[in-house]
């Protein structure tokens, strides 16, 4: 999910990615994630405008196991007519 706050050239937005983690090896360490982030959107012309986010990724496991990580990332967006 993404919400983003106005249209303008530089533009925030709060994201927030989530799912499952399949361990192949061992089902029992399977698990879900979250990935909640903040960022800005740059237009640099009409249609292309470049992302960059940070936010925290924290990964859960039934078996008890959970790490988490602060992220980084960054994108470039090329709208249609």
């Amino acid at each position: 999910m993404r919400y983003t706050f106005k249209d303008a050239k530089l533009t925030p937005f709060i994201v927030a990615d989530g799912g499952v983690l399949f361990n192949f090896k061992d089902f029992a360490s399977s698990g879900l994630f979250i990935n909640p982030a903040f960022g800005l959107k740059k237009r640099l012309t009409e249609r292309i405008s470049f992302n960059l986010s940070a936010g925290v990724l924290v990964q859960d496991a039934a078996s008890g196991w959970r790490s988490s990580f602060i992220n980084f990332k960054g994108g470039v967006v090329f709208r249609g007519k």
